[in-house]
């Protein structure tokens, strides 16, 4: 069969041929109802009445049309068509009977066989890492719904124009449950297992030791392969040769491959490593999933980049975790003491900003744990532990420290200190000069000045903050009433301390955000301790106003003000959250969102909600795929996370997984149907399904008042009451959404699918236009590199 251009495929005009292989005839169409090009690959004529081969090609369109992801060639459509037609719908004269194609997405660039050829020697290990790592995504998303490959090769790896890579052909996929028949196979000269009709079901080279000897096969096949092709793009070389197909099987089964190292000495040694474990012939010490490999990848991926900046950029920083101190008191109530003490050192030492500090949160997690000094350090990736403990009887104490080299084991600093409850701050101060000694730590004079300065006069405010804040922290209704007497008490003997009334603020704030206080009531209450005693324009506060103003829908004022924070406290955790949120969310930057989220993760690698962060951004992205596996990794290790539920609905129900975005939101309802999050999932739920009753009851019902303030909530239900054709009504959300600030023109441009049925109206296009010029304006303080110690701090605006 051949098709000339303008013949009719069903609704597909073809343009041109693109290539024809073992597995199908490849053309390029214009889709005429949508108006796309798409790639048309059709059965090989000999091969179109063959049942097998069909079967084979529909099991392509099957499992391929299962998946939705980025390094996945999208399949749209499949069918058999009538014959082809001229441009006037007359069959056209000899051009042979069209049989059953597939639409796809039409790539622009050339397949991983072709770059190789064309490059000639190895590739770059960075391009290898970023190369592979795509396909490792591709293939975690694959496996995870029991779809195999089973023919990784170069020529079944498309690398776009922009160098992303694209997995193609599953025409030898199948379901993994399925058995495998192999008694009918045979070996030829060409290089691959065929049929007696010649259809490709591996290629020699690629193929796995338990492929070769006809056993059933796993994930742990298709990662030998890719193994195979990163040693290829690592060395220029197969890793199995022969004469003849016999002796290439002989090699796969036998005999270990020269190390990639010894053929190209510039690949670095945890590529090396990477690889011969990839090819481990035995598959039970091999990689076991895609998933552990991706990790790998993206671990080497972040130290190649590092290697690539210019030396004075790798120069070695020292980083430090601050474990809870140890309280030897008499009394387990001044258990609260010593944690105090433990926060205040780490904000102390924070202030350095060569000094990597892990925060508050993820070494509070380690408390009791029983761990040695050295798996501390590695679980949290830093070079050395403070360790320390403190006695306090009435108002005497005693405190003692050590730093420890995490990776010698030795004590390079150790000191006792003794005094009263008065002398706590000097001993502070103490510690963290003598830390910063010992790690040959350079003291700017702005970082001199903050060392010394005293965050409160008054030593008995900050023990009644602390106090407050083991309850406070327990974000419950009850934890917070208890946390407000503590303060209130302290406020009655010290009513003029900016350290309490900023502990009030901040109190309000999560009460509100965690929904145990009604919204306007702690609000009004956030406002009118924010004025008490001078603190309206205090440094310390700068985030607790940019929260405000995030509630309040000024969302470029309150990016800007948490910007501020972390110019004055690069360690503050919250506003690194926050403004991570809403780089990536509201203001439609969420490369700079990830950025800080990065950094957030170095900081605090041990909060699992961080995690949540990042997946926010790289879903705000449109890499519904990634965001996906973050939050499906999340739920994995905490089901209890109920913010995770709609997340991972929504990614689903973007990337057309409905099926299993309704069964997250019955899961979600099961475990308890009365809370907001249950309400939100069954209104997503019958906004996939067309019922528009469901919508409108949540977002007019008792939730409304929280929806309509809410940063996110208006986007989502707009979006949902696109789908059930509530375009009146979605657009209502919208106008508030952005009249609360919202900047993120690409979510509404071209991110958000359930957007689509709008963007062809005029009022869309001006809700656009209205949008535009704000998100063009805003440029990120932060982003890739902030944090770089090679990079200057940006400067205060």
């Amino acid at each position: 069969m051949s098709l000339a251009p303008g013949s009719l495929v069903g609704r597909y005009r073809i343009v041109g041929t693109l290539g024809e292989g073992g597995m199908g005839v490849v053309y390029e169409a214009e889709d005429t109802r949508l108006g796309r090009r798409v790639a048309l690959k059709f059965l090989p004529e000999a091969l179109a009445g063959d049942r097998s081969a069909l079967d084979r090609f529909e099991r392509e369109a099957r499992a391929a049309s299962a998946l939705n992801h980025p390094h996945i060639c999208t399949i749209y459509d499949v069918g058999e068509p009538d014959p082809p037609t001229d441009s006037s719908g007359s069959p056209r004269a000899g051009s042979g009977q069209a049989g059953p194609f597939m639409a796809m997405e039409l790539l622009d660039g050339q397949t991983l066989r072709a770059r190789l050829a064309k490059a000639g020697r190895p590739l770059p290990s960075a391009e290898v890492v970023a190369l592979g790592l795509q396909i490792a995504d591709a293939l975690d998303a694959a496996h995870a719904r029991g779809i195999l490959h089973r023919d990784i090769k170069p020529a079944n790896i498309f690398v776009t124009a922009r160098g992303a890579a694209k997995l193609l052909d599953f025409g030898i996929a199948k379901l993994a449950a399925d058995p495998l028949v192999v008694d009918t196979e045979a070996v030829t000269s060409a290089g691959a297992w065929v049929t007696g009709l010649g259809i490709t079901l591996g290629t020699v080279g690629y193929m796995s030791p338990e492929q070769v000897r006809g056993e059933a096969v796993d994930a742990r096949t298709d990662l030998f392969s890719l193994g195979v092709v990163l040693y290829e793009m690592a060395t220029g070389a197969q890793p199995f040769r022969g004469a003849t197909s016999g002796a290439v099987l002989g090699e796969i089964l036998a005999k270990a491959p020269t190390a990639p190292v010894t053929l190209n000495p510039g690949v670095p040694p945890e590529l090396d490593r990477i690889v011969n474990k990839l090819l481990e012939k035995d598959r039970e010490v091999r990689y076991q999933s895609a998933a552990d490999l991706r990790v790998d990848l993206t671990r080497l991926q972040r130290e190649l980049a590092g290697l690539d900046r210019p030396p004075d950029a790798r120069r070695v920083h020292a980083s430090l975790a601050v474990l809870p101190f140890a309280n030897l008191s008499s009394d387990p109530e001044q258990e609260f003491f010593s944690d105090g003490l433990t926060e205040e050192v780490i904000a102390t030492l924070s202030k350095l900003r060569s000094l990597r500090v892990i925060s508050r949160n993820s070494v509070m997690t380690l408390k009791g744990a029983k761990k040695t000094t050295l798996e501390i350090a590695r679980l949290l990736d830093v070079s050395h532990v403070l360790e320390g403990s403190v006695r306090r009887a009435g108002n005497n104490l005693r405190i003692t420290a050590q730093l420890i080299d995490a990776v010698t084991d030795a004590h390079l600093w150790a000191e006792r200190y003794a005094g009263t409850l008065d002398d706590v701050f000097d001993v502070q101060e103490q510690v963290a000069r003598a830390i910063a000694g010992a790690l040959k730590v350079a003291l700017s004079p702005d970082e001199d000045r903050q060392m010394a300065a005293r965050a409160v006069a008054e030593v008995r405010a900050n023990e009644c903050r602390h106090r407050a804040l083991q309850y406070l922290r327990q974000f419950t209704r009850d934890g917070f009433e208890r946390g407000f007497r503590i303060l209130q008490q302290g406020l009655d003997v010290f009513p003029d301390s900016p350290l309490l009334h900023a502990a009030v603020v901040m109190a309000h704030l999560h009460a509100v955000e965690f929904d145990c206080e009604p919204r306007e009531e702690g609000l009004a209450a956030v406002r009118t301790a924010i004025t008490k005693a001078g603190i309206q324009g205090a440094d310390s506060l700068l985030g607790a106003r940019a929260w405000l103003e995030r509630l309040d829908g000024h969302h470029v004022a309150s990016m800007r003000l948490f910007e501020r924070a972390i110019l004055h406290d690069p360690a503050d955790t919250e506003a690194l959250v926050w403004l991570s949120f809403s780089y990536a969310g509201v203001g439609g930057k969420p490369a700079a969102g990830r950025a800080v989220a990065d950094r957030l993760l170095d900081l605090d690698p041990l909060t699992i909600g961080n995690e949540f962060v990042r997946g926010w951004c790289i879903g705000s992205e449109g890499d519904w795929a990634r965001a996906l596996a973050v939050f499906d990794d999340l739920h994995r290790r905490e089901p209890g996370l109920r913010m995770l539920t709609l997340n991972r609905m929504l990614e689903l129900a973007y990337l057309g997984r409905t099926a299993d975005a309704f069964a997250v939101a019955d899961e979600t309802v099961a475990q308890d149907p009365a809370d907001m999050f249950a309400l939100a999932v069954t209104a997503l739920k019958g906004a996939l399904r067309g019922e528009s009753a469901s919508v409108l009851e949540f977002s007019n019902g008792p939730l409304r008042p929280y929806l309509w303030n809410d940063p996110e909530f208006p986007w989502w239900i707009a979006g949902w009451l696109t789908l059930v054709h509530e375009h009146d009504e979605a657009y209502v959300w919208l106008d508030r959404w952005l009249d609360r600030g919202a900047i993120n023109y690409p979510m509404l441009a071209r991110i958000d699918p359930f957007f689509e049925p709008l963007r062809g109206e005029l009022r869309f296009r001006r809700l656009l236009d209205r949008v535009k010029p704000e998100w063009e304006r805003f440029e990120p303080r932060f982003g890739p590199g902030s944090w770089d110690p090679a990079t200057p701090a940006p400067a205060a605006r």
